[in-house]
C-alpha cells in the first residue's frame, strides 16, 4: 500500500519548514556575497585612494586595471573603467566621516578564517526554536548571525546612487 506523502499534515509541515529554511539560505547566501563584494569594493578604493595611483599613472590607470581584471578574472563582472572609479567613490564618500571609518575598519576583518574559527557552521537546528505548540517554528530574523556593517548591507547599486548624486 503507498501513502500519499502530499496529504500528511507532518509532511506537509516539514515540506513548508523546509521550503522556508531554503529561502532563509538563498538571502543569506545574497547577503553574504553583497558584504563580500563591498568590502573587496572598499579595499579597491582603498587602495586607489591611499597609493593615488590614478593621479600617479595618469589617466590610462583605470583602462589598464580594467583590462588586466577582466582578463584575469573574465567570469566576474564589475571590472569596468566606471566601476573601478566608483570603488573609489566609494571609499572617499564614507571615508570622510570619521565615527564610519573607525566602524568600518573595525567590522573589516583581515581573513576569513578569523570569522568561521568564531562561528563553527552549526546545524540548523540550533537556529529554529520550537514553541510551545510543536507546530510552529520561530525563525530567526536572517541578519541576525551576521555581524555586517550597515554600509554593507545596503546593494552597490545604491551606494552609486547615493555617492553619484
Amino acid at each position: 500500500m503507498s501513502i500519499n506523502l502530499i496529504k500528511d499534515p507532518d509532511f506537509k509541515q516539514w515540506l513548508s519548514d523546509l521550503k522556508n529554511r531554503i529561502r532563509q539560505s538563498q538571502i543569506k547566501a545574497m547577503i553574504k556575497v553583497n558584504d563580500e563584494m563591498l568590502r573587496l569594493y572598499w579595499d579597491l578604493g582603498h587602495d586607489i585612494v591611499a597609493r593615488q595611483m590614478d593621479a600617479v599613472w595618469g589617466s590610462g590607470f583605470y583602462k589598464n586595471l580594467s583590462k588586466e581584471l577582466k582578463a584575469e578574472f573574465p567570469d566576474m563582472q564589475g571590472f569596468s573603467v566606471t566601476n573601478l572609479k566608483y570603488c573609489k567613490y566609494f571609499y572617499q564618500f564614507y571615508s570622510q566621516d570619521k565615527q564610519i571609518r573607525r566602524q568600518l575598519v573595525d567590522t573589516i576583518r583581515p581573513q576569513l578564517g578569523d570569522e568561521l574559527e568564531n562561528k563553527i557552521l552549526s546545524q540548523v537546528g540550533t537556529k529554529i526554536q520550537i514553541s510551545k505548540n510543536k507546530n510552529i517554528k520561530i525563525f530567526h530574523q536572517v541578519g541576525d548571525e551576521f555581524n555586517v556593517h550597515p554600509i554593507f548591507q545596503i546593494p552597490w547599486r545604491h551606494h552609486v546612487k547615493i555617492f553619484t548624486k
